[in-house]
């Protein structure tokens, strides 16, 4: 991932059309040490208003399973005129027969 250190929310991952919505692992590593902040949505609302876990330090990576998670999104803290990087991991699960 890359983005604009401006505060500004970037989306990165969305369930769409799945009821109940899937549980899951996100993984987040920071490789520029910009402060990375990690939120999601978990009742399928559209607002990822729950703060996972923020990332202040180059190289620092955090995890977190969720019972149910509707969207993942991060923002990215620092002079505005910089990039923050890093990598991000998602494991899904859902029901076999939820797809259709």
């Amino acid at each position: 991932m890359r983005q604009k250190c401006n505060g500004k929310a970037e989306e990165y991952w969305r369930s769409i059309g799945l009821d109940p919505l899937p549980s899951g692992s996100v993984t987040v590593l920071n490789s520029s040490g910009y402060k990375m902040t990690v939120r999601a949505d978990t009742n399928g609302n559209g607002n990822a208003d729950i703060v996972l876990f923020s990332l202040t330090e180059r190289d620092q990576s955090k995890s977190v399973t969720l019972d149910s998670i509707a969207k993942i999104e991060v923002t990215c803290e620092g002079d505005s005129s910089q990039i923050c990087h890093g990598m991000y991991s998602l494991l899904i699960a859902y029901p076999k027969d939820i797809c259709k």
